[in-house]
């Protein structure tokens, strides 16, 4: 057995207030969150549940929607995009894609 045998693929999370069904893509080109007018050209997901649910209950407080987070897979290639300030936090945990998002459940 080698050391690859014990990796397991990452877990990426997906904050929004959008009410979301298992299978769903979260696609670029997308209207942004109320809080950013215009049309996404990326998506953005997280790396920790913790990171993404700040982000989902952030928005959520200033468009007075719900909060959700979802667990998501990339369908294509992505890139760490941290290192922003993202609701008054600075996130060393988020990655970016030209690529949607399968949501694979709400956690």
């Amino acid at each position: 057995m080698s050391a690859l045998d014990n990796l397991s693929p990452p877990q990426f999370y997906h904050g929004t207030t959008a009410k979301l069904s298992v299978g769903d893509h979260i696609t670029v080109g997308h209207d942004k969150n109320m809080l950013q007018p215009g049309k996404s050209t990326q998506t953005y997901f997280a790396d920790t549940h913790s990171s993404a649910s700040k982000y989902a209950d952030y928005v959520a407080k200033e468009s007075g929607g719900s909060a959700h987070v979802y667990s998501v897979e990339p369908t294509g290639g992505y890139r760490r995009a941290g290192g922003r300030v993202k609701g008054g936090e600075w996130t060393e945990s988020e990655y970016a894609s030209d690529h949607s998002l399968r949501v694979t459940g709400e956690v």
